[in-house]
């Protein structure tokens, strides 16, 4: 995944970088701003007829902080304004430094749509993401603007490796479908001969563990031990890694990053598990709706980063859902959303037992998590 570059300081250097841009991708040579700070603008900061064109194309530079978003009334306001340019625009590129956004996007394909309808112009928006995507594409203007080194300290936060203003986090929790086969046998009556053989055969399984506890304790511990061997184990605990990146070029201090579940897939068994993928008595104690990640003392600077690991339980249930980050530094905050895409992958376990009650015969299937030595056993693991 592409890192974005860094954020233009203030709106005057962001209209500079989008001159410079549309100039070489429209391109159109004769590209200018329109007016200076104060005048009437209509709605257009740049504007110029491309190559090849015949009517005028004009850009909108909104300029966002980190953190701050592009708004629908944003968007009605620059367009209803756009309609008084002085000239008839053919495309109004409506261009941010904010996030991705697919609420924006369709906002904007519907106003286009519109718009185009009665005979006006089209309309366009363009992310900070989008933007560093054409400036990576026009390496003389990206060259330029690397080296005038007009850009703002950031911070970013990345999930997986995957930046999580534009991209969604895809996890694959395991659960089993236990397919459970009861069959009815007849009762056979054992002759006291087998039942004495069965006594001799077990005797002599006991005296072997015994030996093996002496001469060989390490396979005797992987016999016997419950936390080596015989544990449950839960699969539905996918590990998350919660990378911090300072893009910037001003150190984060005293820094956290605080995360927490809503409360409708809290109550519906999903949770934090800052531990382990082993399940004990108490494993009920050790579900958390809430996380957060400090280092005492430790500061995160320019272009270096901090990572932590955690578990996750999910459901067996595909579905979406959202985490909350709120993260805070010394003179620095921010907060935004994890969309979490819950993608299960569910194995079935065959398992067939035998019962001398006509009653208990029949076939069930549960589907569960939690998966026992029996199991493993099955499955491989």
């Amino acid at each position: 995944m592409k890192k974005l570059l860094d954020i233009p300081k203030n709106w005057q250097d962001f209209e500079d970088v989008c001159k410079e841009l549309w100039r070489d991708n429209w391109p159109c040579r004769e590209i200018q701003s329109h007016g200076r700070n104060g005048q009437a603008q209509y709605g257009v900061d740049i504007f110029g007829i491309p190559d090849g064109e015949d009517k005028y194309y004009g850009i909108q530079c909104k300029h966002k902080s980190i953190g701050e978003e592009l708004t629908e009334i944003e968007v009605d306001r620059e367009v209803e304004e756009a309609l008084n340019f002085p000239a008839p625009l053919k495309m109004l590129y409506i261009a941010t430094t904010a996030k991705n956004d697919a609420k924006i996007q369709k906002y904007v394909m519907k106003k286009d749509v519109e718009n185009r309808k009665k005979g006006l112009f089209g309309i366009r928006v363009y992310s900070w993401a989008e933007i560093s995507d054409l400036l990576r594409q026009h390496t003389k203007v990206l060259n330029w603007y690397k080296e005038e080194k007009f850009y703002q300290s950031s911070m970013e936060l990345y999930i997986n490796s995957i930046r999580i203003s534009e991209e969604s986090v895809i996890l694959k929790p395991q659960f089993n479908r236990i397919i459970d086969e009861v069959v009815f046998v007849e009762p056979i009556n054992l002759s006291k001969d087998i039942q004495d053989k069965m006594i001799k055969q077990r005797n002599v399984l006991m005296s072997t563990f015994k030996h093996l506890e002496k001469t060989r304790p390490e396979i005797s511990l992987r016999i016997s031990n419950p936390l080596v061997h015989n544990y449950k184990l839960n699969r539905s605990l996918v590990e998350l890694e919660i990378d911090i990146e300072n893009t910037g070029d001003q150190p984060f201090e005293n820094y956290f990053l605080f995360l927490e579940i809503n409360d409708s897939d809290f109550d519906r068994g999903i949770h934090f598990q800052n531990n382990d993928i082993l399940v004990d008595d108490n494993e009920s104690e050790r579900r958390e709706k809430q996380l957060q990640f400090h280092e005492d003392n430790k500061v995160i600077n320019g272009g270096m980063s901090r990572r932590f690991l955690t578990y996750i339980c999910l459901s067996h249930e595909e579905h979406d859902m959202n985490i909350d980050y709120f993260f805070n530094a010394k003179n620095y905050k921010t907060n935004g959303t994890i969309i979490i895409n819950n993608r299960p992958v569910i194995q079935d376990v065959k398992k067939r037992r035998i019962t001398h009650k006509k009653d208990e015969a029949g076939i069930s299937t549960s589907i569960t998590n939690i998966i026992d030595e029996e199991e493993r056993s099955i499955l491989d693991i």
